[in-house]
């Protein structure tokens, strides 16, 4: 029940050659090394019970869950550019007991098919700012296409324990910190169980040196351990689980609470 603190423990010490280096030293060995100390350190403590799925250059995991109760809810959220559907349909055929959504504003003046099973919105999901709200008021149809996503679940997502959120819009690793305990996103009383990033490669020196921080926050970070990487095209698809919320710890990691376990 203590992989948590073995696989940070793994992590850091697989790392510490690179305490001295500079930021562009640490983003080459970094980009090039991560998929394999996380995926040795974490993935394979629980790499039996997770669906890997890849379409369009994409791939996304899910963390199948060890409680199964009928009442509790199970909401997939994904965060794109294109928006396209073959990633939520494999999802929903997956998981069919499950909510699937996807969010984007090339949705915006386009019906999609209602037996697809998924459910679309029309909005550009900005990685700042709190709830707004006054979404429904006097809005523009600039700012209508444009929200948080604060927002976006606490008006049409069940709000509290999401199972998991899919993040592959090109300024995915802006909404890597919402989700951090200092973040936006744990402000609102709202959880994601499990979470999807899509880290865009850094090409500035400013990216380099952010790539280093989320990586050292990442790896301290209480609310949630990174538990797989891979890389598709220029993107580094992280994978997080969820470890401050109970629910999420019980239903799909451990029948022993977090807060008897030392992470």
């Amino acid at each position: 029940q203590f992989f948590v603190l073995t696989a940070r423990q793994c992590m850091e010490k697989k790392t510490m050659w690179l305490r001295e280096a500079d930021d562009e030293e640490f983003f080459y060995s970094m980009w090039s090394a991560m998929p394999n100390l996380v995926n040795i350190c974490s993935f394979s403590k629980l790499w039996n019970r997770i669906d890997v799925f890849k379409k369009d250059g994409h791939e996304v995991l899910f963390l199948n869950e060890i409680i199964t109760d009928p009442t509790h809810h199970c909401d997939i959220l994904f965060l794109t550019e294109d928006g396209l559907l073959a990633l939520p349909l494999e999802l929903k055929s997956a998981y069919d007991k499950c909510r699937i959504h996807s969010s984007t504003d090339a949705y915006h003046g386009v019906r999609t098919n209602p037996t697809l099973g998924i459910r679309t919105y029309p909005f550009r999901v900005n990685p700042n700012g709190r709830l707004k709200v006054d979404l429904f008021e006097d809005i523009s149809p600039q700012d209508y296409q444009n929200m948080t996503l604060v927002t976006l679940m606490s008006f049409f997502l069940r709000r509290f324990r999401t199972a998991s959120i899919i993040i592959t819009t090109k300024n995915a690793d802006k909404f890597l910190p919402i989700f951090f305990n200092d973040g936006t996103f744990g402000e609102s009383y709202m959880r994601t169980c499990q979470l999807n990033i899509a880290y865009p490669k850094p090409k500035t020196d400013l990216e380099m040196e952010k790539f280093r921080t989320a990586w050292l926050t990442i790896l301290y970070e209480k609310s949630y351990l990174l538990t797989h990487v891979s890389r598709t095209k220029d993107v580094l698809n992280m994978f997080l689980v969820n470890l401050s919320d109970q629910f999420c710890w019980q239903k799909y990691l451990s029948y022993i609470l977090p807060n008897h376990v030392n992470y």
